[in-house]
């Protein structure tokens, strides 16, 4: 979520708005008294105006954006989240990422994220930059620690005033994967280790030119997720499949990437197809699980349940749902699986009895062995 983020095993911080000091940091340990206001940093009832929290980065730091409509600019902020019940923790630095009078972080930090570096922790994330004669480099590729003094430009990504625009961020490992577009390959997979051009030890590279060619044949890669043993698993599209821009699902490991694919039995063949169309990627226990398509059919949808290991796919339901399945929790002790996906007005045989069009909650078996379970009707999981 954009408005909370999991700060350390006991709290989550939040952003709420009581009605007295309007949007401001929360903190809580899942009870009444142990949620409190984390601190009025924009005193008065509009509170912190554009907030939005990015992932704790360890030992209860947090970063969010905002400004305070009197002082701050949509800057970058750091909040060290107290570890005791009932503290309230500190708002302890603000970042002004362009110090230049009149600028500011421009809303670039909206897909920051966390990543271990050098046995600490830091955030990648994309900002505008300038040189020192005040020309605009475009949104690149930054640095921080949370401090003013450990934030920091990586690289120039595409050189001269536009943007690469870094974004999708995932951390494997020391590496920070993510897509840009450097002008030249178009939007591909890049990666980072976090330290600035320039300096000793620094990693930049391209991780996968899914689709060769140029600027405007870009792979565009999403859904960048971490799938172990230094992976990444990502949707692109190649421009082969479909209407030449369906995705399909890909791994890389910074040196090397290629498809993943999963095996279909037809007249007693065995057909390795690619896995289309994956969404909402998550990695629990080893395998990253995924709603995608096992077939393309024009103007229809066919969803089911994926799951990878970094190299091959398996597709682990049959109950072709119109629309991507979604999971939403990982029940280990009860070894189950929850997910969220729908029908259409037309059901298939797979639907259960008495199934109507719309979203559904469902439960199925943590190793997917058995049909799943639909425990609600026209479920709304938003």
């Amino acid at each position: 979520s954009m408005y909370m983020t999991v700060a350390n095993s006991q709290k989550v911080i939040f952003v709420a708005n009581d009605g007295v000091h309007g949007n401001e940091i929360w903190e809580s340990d899942g009870t009444a008294a142990g949620t409190i206001l984390g601190g009025d940093h924009a005193p008065g009832t509009q509170g912190i105006n554009q907030a939005k929290i990015f992932p704790a980065m360890g030992a209860g730091l947090c970063l969010f954006r905002g400004d305070n409509y009197n002082g701050w600019n949509s800057e970058l902020h750091s909040y060290q989240a107290s570890l005791t019940v009932g503290t309230a923790g500190t708002l302890t630095a603000e970042v002004d990422v362009n110090p230049q009078a009149g600028r500011d972080g421009n809303g670039a930090f909206n897909n920051a994220k966390g990543v271990v570096d050098a046995g600490y922790g830091v955030g990648l994330f994309s900002a505008v930059a300038y040189d020192t004669l005040g020309a605009s480099l475009g949104t690149e590729l930054w640095r921080t620690d949370g401090t003013p003094a450990g934030t920091v430009f990586i690289k120039d990504i595409r050189t001269g005033s536009s943007s690469s625009s870094p974004q999708n961020f995932c951390q494997a490992g020391t590496l920070m994967y993510f897509s840009a577009d450097d002008g030249t390959v178009g939007n591909e997979l890049y990666f980072s280790n976090g330290v600035p051009e320039g300096q000793p030890g620094h990693s930049f590279g391209l991780a996968a030119d899914v689709k060769p060619g140029g600027t405007w044949d870009s792979g565009t890669p999403s859904y960048i997720t971490y799938a172990g043993n230094g992976k990444v698993v990502f949707a692109a599209s190649d421009g082969t499949i479909g209407n030449g821009y369906t995705s399909q699902l890909f791994w890389s490991n910074g040196a090397s990437f290629g498809p993943i694919i999963h095996y279909v039995v037809e007249g007693g063949l065995t057909i390795p197809t690619p896995v289309y169309q994956p969404r909402e990627l998550v990695y629990h226990n080893g395998l990253v699980y995924m709603g995608a398509e096992p077939k393309l059919i024009t103007g229809e949808r066919h969803g089911e349940i994926f799951s990878t290991n970094g190299s091959t796919a398996t597709k682990r339901t049959d109950m072709d749902f119109s629309s991507w399945p979604r999971i939403i929790h990982f029940d280990d002790a009860n070894q189950q699986v929850y997910f969220v996906a729908s029908y259409g007005s037309t059901l298939p045989p797979q639907a259960p009895a008495g199934t109507l069009a719309g979203e559904h909650l469902w439960v199925v078996d943590s190793a997917f062995a058995t049909t799943p379970v639909r425990l609600t009707n026209e479920f709304n999981a938003d």
